[in-house]
């Protein structure tokens, strides 16, 4: 994994903390292609 996937895959798991407290969350998928630190990344959330 390059640097610029742990940077974006760091941040998404920190913003997604906030939806893991929520009792009805069922799943979390986090997508995306990371080729650089300008990719996005997609956060899917199921309740």
């Amino acid at each position: 994994m390059n640097a610029a996937s742990q940077y974006l895959l760091a941040l998404t798991k920190h913003n997604l903390q906030v939806y893991l407290q929520q009792p009805t969350l069922k799943a979390a998928l986090i997508a995306g292609s990371v080729a650089d630190e300008f990719s996005d990344i997609d956060l899917m959330i199921y309740a």
